[in-house]
Parts: C-alpha cells; sequence; structure tokens
C-alpha cells in the first residue's frame, strides 16, 4: 500500500506490514484516502467530513489493519468540527489484534474546535506477544448530528 508515492506497508510472512516504523523517530500519516469509512468519501484533499445532518451514530474512520511491532509509539490525530469546545464529537480508540473484545490499548473523546484545525496526541505500547507483530487499528466513531472533518492519523515511533 502506498500514501502518495510511499510505500507504508507491505505484504511479508506475516502478512500486511508497517514499514518505516523500525527507528525511533520514525512516522506513518494515514489520510482519508488510506483509511476505511461508513460515512463519507475522501474529497480531493483526502479529508474525511461528515455534515450535522447525519443523524446516524457510526464510524467514520477506521483502519488501517496492518501489522505494528511491539514499542512505544505516539499516535496524532489531526480533525476539525464546526461544534464548539464543549461538544464531544466523537470518541476514538486503538486496538490491536488478540486483545479481550472491548480492550484496547487507548481511547478518548474529540470535541469541537470552533472549525480550527486541531491535533491530539496520545501514547500507546504495543506489547510483545507471540506474534513478532500485531494488526493495529484506530477508530473514529461520531454520534450523529455533528460536523466532523477527519484529516489524518499518525503514528510515531518513540521506543
Amino acid at each position: 500500500m502506498t500514501c502518495g508515492r510511499w510505500l507504508v506497508s507491505d505484504w511479508g510472512p506475516g502478512g500486511l506490514t508497517l514499514v518505516g516504523l523500525a527507528n525511533v523517530g520514525d512516522s506513518l500519516t494515514f489520510d482519508g484516502c488510506i483509511m476505511s469509512s461508513h460515512l463519507a468519501e475522501p474529497d480531493a484533499e483526502c479529508v474525511l467530513a461528515i455534515g450535522s445532518d447525519n443523524p446516524t451514530r457510526e464510524f467514520l474512520v477506521y483502519g488501517p489493519y496492518a501489522h505494528i511491532s511491539p514499542g512505544t509509539y505516539d499516535v496524532t490525530i489531526d480533525y476539525s468540527s464546526a461544534q464548539d469546545s464543549q461538544s464531544p464529537v466523537g470518541a476514538w480508540d486503538v486496538a490491536i489484534d488478540g486483545l479481550p473484545e472491548g480492550d484496547h490499548l487507548a481511547a478518548g473523546e474529540l470535541t469541537g474546535t470552533n472549525g480550527v484545525a486541531t491535533s491530539v496526541t496520545t501514547t500507546i505500547v504495543v506489547p510483545v506477544t507471540e506474534q513478532s507483530t500485531s494488526i493495529v487499528e484506530w477508530r473514529l466513531i461520531t454520534p450523529g448530528a455533528v460536523d466532523v472533518e477527519f484529516f489524518d492519523v499518525t503514528f510515531t515511533r518513540t521506543n
């Protein structure tokens, strides 16, 4: 899979594996053209957007379903929303395969940004498992009747 002109994952013996996250400081960004959505199609800039006229509580964004090596990563979400800063506009989480149903490595809530592009960063630790890698998934579910633009999610290796 490529993101623009950069190879971000490749098929190997274990399946689809993120490449480029081997060293501390390496990062990969996944935009709306790479991620999946039940609610929106990416626009020309690969932004996934929904308007407040959508009443459905649903996943706006999910993916990338790629293998990731054990280690510590910062996960940065870039988004905007026309809602005010007191209004919840989505709940996000990061999970890997092998966790009990409903468990995740990190989770949080996104709030309105008054239309200003905003970044939210959290740290995850991908544990050592029986496999050499784990399949990672990042998800954003919207409550419905909100205005949200998802720009991208970035994984940066910190350890």
